[in-house]
């Protein structure tokens, strides 16, 4: 079997569509963390009394329940930007214990790469 050489603008263009594959997935892991940092707000602030997390609850409550598509960053279009059912979250949300939530939390905080700032 012959292999057949690419020239330097086709070798240059399948490193361009390979960068923008890998922006692309970052792009949408950063996006799934803003979904499930909604649901983990609305569960932790679900029966606090507070003043601030009422509001918090309030705010995540409105964007995860709402069918809205109007702006790129709503709930629903994030959830097609990610290739995620909405349902799924809204179950997560309406089902997930605080303590399940914190555990969660912790176990991300132990598993992420420490940044340093210099």
């Amino acid at each position: 079997m012959s292999q057949v050489a690419l020239s330097d603008s086709a070798t240059e263009f399948l490193a361009r569509v390979d960068w923008l594959e890998q922006e692309a997935s970052r792009c949408r892991m950063l996006w799934m963390y803003v979904i499930r940092r909604a649901v983990h707000d609305y569960v932790i602030t679900r029966k606090n009394s507070s003043m601030q997390h009422r509001v918090l609850h309030h705010d995540a409550a409105g964007w995860l329940f709402s069918d809205s598509v109007q702006h790129f960053n709503s709930f629903r279009s994030l959830c097609e930007v990610t290739d995620t059912d909405p349902e799924h979250w809204r179950r997560e949300a309406k089902h997930s214990s605080p303590t399940a939530i914190r555990r969660i939390e912790l176990l991300g905080r132990r598993s992420s790469p420490r940044v340093r700032v210099q």
